[in-house]
């Protein structure tokens, strides 16, 4: 009996050689999390949709789905105008919240620079 595969080796299969860098950072957050949807929780995607990507079976375009890998697995902090440093994952919550808490002026504040000009704000699909 073999071992099962390995996310990273299930990749590498679906995608060959040119498995690009932010599918190979998501199969290994989920082998060192030993399944898909804690980080798919963590990246704000469906578990499906993660294992989809990694099997390269996903229908759906995948750039924002990179983005988030990007955001969340893969890049260190960003300057957000309102906070100054923050590490990266902060910035892509913060950018997915759906609700405005208005009684709060800094999260007003920061809802508006998040919506405004700010330059790490995410790209509409």
């Amino acid at each position: 009996m073999s071992a099962p595969l390995t996310f990273k080796t299930k990749a590498e299969c679906a995608y060959g050689s040119s498995c690009p860098a932010w599918i190979l950072a998501l199969a290994d957050a989920c082998d060192a999390a030993g399944f898909v949807k804690p980080v798919a929780s963590r990246i704000g995607y469906s578990h499906s949709a993660v294992s989809a990507v990694i099997n390269r079976s996903y229908t759906g375009k995948t750039e924002r789905i990179q983005e988030a890998v990007q955001s969340c697995l893969m890049s260190g902090k960003v300057i957000c105008p309102v906070l100054g440093e923050i590490p990266s994952e902060r910035c892509h919550n913060i950018q997915g919240r759906k609700k405005l808490r208005a009684t709060d002026p800094s999260a007003v504040q920061l809802w508006r620079a998040c919506h405004g000009a700010c330059p790490n704000k995410r790209k509409s699909s």
